[in-house]
């Protein structure tokens, strides 16, 4: 019996230490209830390619571990009309990880434009959803 036991111990000490955890983080955000509270919470809602990731900037209080993405604005939603914009991302685990070439539905909240997942910021291919929420959207105009 005192076997059994030993023999059971170590198999799930084994099953534990196969298990590597180093470096996993997860993003975890607040659900809203409805999809429309992404668009009423943000400043900025657009869909965009991404055309330019920028170098991290400068710490400077609030903007600590942020890096500008510039997009080339297709349809918006709120608060613009130009054709390109900027918003600020940060290194985190909760950033939509953003790849030149790539489309996503942004929303980027406050005077500086951050956005992560939190936000409501998805991948074009992951946006439908959101997309029949937002209705038909603006062609940009200005340059």
């Amino acid at each position: 019996m005192k076997q059994l036991k030993l023999i059971i111990f170590l198999v799930a000490m084994l099953l534990l230490v196969s298990f590597k955890t180093d470096g996993v983080l997860a993003c975890r955000c607040a659900q809203p209830e409805n999809l429309k509270v992404y668009h009423d919470r943000a400043s900025l809602v657009f869909l965009g390619e991404v055309v330019e990731i920028g170098k991290e900037l400068p710490p400077s209080g609030e903007l600590s571990n942020f890096f500008e993405v510039k997009f080339k604005v297709k349809k918006w939603w709120k608060g613009g009309n130009a054709k390109e914009i900027i918003v600020l991302d940060t290194k985190s685990t909760c950033s939509p990880e953003f790849k030149k070439g790539k489309k996503w539905l942004v929303y980027a909240v406050g005077e500086h434009h951050t956005t992560n997942v939190c936000d409501g910021t998805v991948s074009l291919k992951n946006a439908e959803e959101h997309l029949k929420v937002l209705g038909e959207g603006s062609i940009p105009t200005e340059n």
